[in-house]
């Protein structure tokens, strides 16, 4: 589907009003909580089948030393996916994101009387440490660079060759490694599901029943034209210069 297709003067018009999510009434809360719950529960659901599959692996190459790159490059690049969905969807902060650090934002200051669960310090450490693990992932940090010169000072690593450029390729990694990634997409697993729960007690308070999670497995697949509200937003971000 190509974004010529669609209304773009009519999007210019709409642009400005739903770039941003703006709550007048209590429905919006439930709306924007949803849309929130939704995402986290796929997220986590795929993240758990690749765990299942990163643990197979190990049980697999019990007793090796060593696993081809590629497939341990496979299995981080699928639970990488994931887990920056998650973090987004759980810790970005930013003001045209929807996230649950801003509902929990919004909810605070709230002119309809929404209560919202009140959090432990452990539980806001872990939403915090997700605002911080959103902007770590979504960017390159300079550190990486300033750490690397640090590491070559010292010694402990050649000085940069400036002509050729030489870009190394790992063949192999160690077990160790791939059980290293396995026991850190644990960790933010049992913190995403910590946080999921949250969610969810806050939709309850916000529809006053307990929520009811029920997956729908539908026969219809999915096409190019399920992405057209995709399109849209991304046209009112400014993605496509062209319009």
């Amino acid at each position: 589907m190509e974004p010529g297709f669609i209304d773009n003067l009519k999007i210019k018009k709409m642009s400005k009003r739903l770039k941003r999510f703006i709550f007048k009434q209590s429905y919006d809360y439930i709306v924007y909580l949803q849309k929130i719950i939704s995402i986290t529960q796929i997220c986590l659901d795929k993240l758990k089948r690749y765990n299942i599959e990163i643990s197979d692996t190990l049980t697999k190459y019990e007793g090796k030393k060593l696993i081809s790159y590629e497939l341990y490059a496979d299995l981080k690049d699928k639970t990488s996916s994931e887990i920056t969905y998650l973090v987004n969807v759980i810790g970005d902060s930013s003001c045209e994101a929807v996230s649950y650090f801003n509902y929990r934002k919004y909810v605070k200051v709230n002119k309809f009387q929404i209560k919202y669960t009140e959090f432990s310090m452990d539980t806001q450490k872990i939403l915090e440490h997700f605002k911080s693990l959103r902007n770590w992932i979504n960017h390159i940090p300079a550190s990486l660079i300033n750490s690397d010169k640090d590491f070559i000072n010292q010694g402990y690593e050649q000085p940069y060759i400036i002509n050729p450029i030489e870009i190394y390729m790992n063949q192999y990694v160690t077990v160790e490694l791939l059980r290293d990634l396995y026991n850190e997409n644990l960790l933010i697993y049992g913190q995403a599901k910590k946080i999921f729960q949250m969610c969810k007690k806050d939709y309850s308070l916000l529809i006053g029943e307990s929520v009811i999670i029920r997956r729908i497995y539908a026969d219809e697949p999915l096409d190019v034209y399920n992405k057209e509200i995709v399109i849209i937003a991304a046209i009112m971000q400014g993605l496509y210069d062209d319009i």
